[in-house]
């Protein structure tokens, strides 16, 4: 079965982008457990900090980022084909449904 994607960009959760390097990564990683941990920030903090854990648990992993990031490429490639076929329907209308239904 195929692994879905968090609902939220893993990159985006730790403030860091697909280009920056493990090490990099690791340096937002540590900012914001320091900054979000429940025994420094308070409880109300511990789903933040759960979630910065679990987008470091796959960014850290070299396996896991790849699958992660094909995952992301194969997202994007799905919703660009979507948006593509919707704009051609938009601008044929009817002629392209009735050029698929035929």
């Amino acid at each position: 079965k195929k692994p879905r994607l968090p609902e939220k960009n893993l990159y985006d959760i730790l403030g860091a982008n697909q280009s920056m390097s493990r090490q990099d990564i690791k340096r937002q990683y540590i900012t914001l457990a320091k900054e979000y941990h429940p025994d420094s920030a308070g409880p109300e903090f511990v789903d933040r900090f759960d979630e910065i854990a679990r987008a470091w648990d796959v960014l850290s992993d070299n396996t896991a980022r790849r699958a992660y990031d094909r995952e992301l490429a194969a997202e994007k490639f799905k919703d660009d084909i979507v948006q593509r076929a919707s704009a051609v329907a938009n601008e044929y209308g009817p002629t392209a449904r009735a050029f698929y239904e035929d």
